[in-house]
């Protein structure tokens, strides 16, 4: 099974109903899916008890601190605003990095409910970031990144 644009956390629940999470393992990244859907925390970390120690990092960068960033959306739903990632590299990023910087959010996208796991990469890094949307306002957590 190739993999589309987006990951819907609920479609990969009904596919384990159907499949051995060792055949899924290889074609979905668990690690954000637990991070979307901690009622697998049991179940993935008795998989791979390797997902731990990253969960742990990353779920306690998802929380509101002085790093989240933010903004008001009309957008309603999640998806709808990754669609259009501009108000999303504009919140994270400086101006004088945008100038610099081809940006871009790689597939796929794993979403849950009003949240998401993305990445966004340049030509140099590659970035890993928790999205919520709550009544209007979008929360965004850097969760972590590798400089290439």
């Amino acid at each position: 099974m190739s993999q589309s644009k987006v990951v819907r956390v609920t479609e990969f629940s009904a596919l384990m109903s159907k499949n051995d999470l060792q055949s899924l393992a290889g074609q979905f990244d668990l690690l954000k899916i637990l991070l979307l859907d901690i009622s697998k925390e049991d179940m993935f970390l008795s998989f791979d008890p390797e997902l731990s120690d990253d969960y742990q990092e990353y779920s306690n960068s998802m929380e509101l601190n002085d790093r989240t960033v933010g903004f008001a959306t009309e957008k309603e739903n999640i998806e709808l605003l990754i669609a259009d990632p501009e108000r999303i590299y504009c919140s994270i990023f400086s101006e004088n990095e945008l100038s610099k910087l081809v940006l871009e959010i790689d597939e796929p996208i794993y979403i849950y409910q009003n949240q998401a796991i993305i990445e966004i990469s340049s030509r140099t890094t590659s970035d890993l970031y928790y999205l919520r949307l709550n009544e209007g306002i979008v929360q965004i957590n850097w969760l972590g990144g590798t400089v290439e």
